[in-house]
C-alpha cells in the first residue's frame, strides 16, 4: 500500500522509501515517520514537540536537537530525490514546515 502526498512524492511504508517519479530513496524508521508527519500537514507548522511525541512517543526522553539532526538527514535525501522541488523549512524557535517549491 502506498500513500501519495503532494501529488508527486509517494511514501511506501512496506519498503520505507520515498518515491518521486522513477527515483526512490530509502528512509530509516524515524526519517519515514518524520516525513510522513510533515507531509500530512503540508504547509502547516509542526512543532518540534509534536514531532517528538508522534515519532518518538511521550515515553522516550530525547531532546529537540535530535529532531533537528534527523530533519537534516531527510532534507539531504529529498535533495537527492528531487533537487530544489521540495523543502522542509525551519521556523526558528517553533518547528518545521514542509512545502513544495515547484510553483517558483
Amino acid at each position: 500500500m502506498q500513500a501519495k502526498h503532494d501529488g508527486e512524492i509517494v511514501l511506501d511504508p512496506q519498503s520505507r522509501t520515498m518515491i518521486f517519479y522513477e527515483n526512490s530513496q530509502p528512509l530509516t524508521r524515524i526519517e519515514f515517520r518524520l516525513l510522513e508527519n510533515l507531509l500530512s500537514k503540508e504547509g502547516s507548522l509542526v512543532s518540534r514537540q509534536e514531532l517528538l511525541d508522534v515519532v518518538w512517543g511521550a515515553q522516550v526522553s530525547v531532546g529537540a536537537r535530535t529532531v533537528d539532526s534527523h530533519i537534516v538527514r531527510v532534507r539531504r535525501k529529498l535533495e537527492i530525490l528531487a533537487p530544489r522541488l521540495f523543502c522542509i523549512e525551519t521556523v526558528w524557535g517553533l518547528g518545521y514546515r514542509f512545502r513544495s517549491v515547484q510553483e517558483k
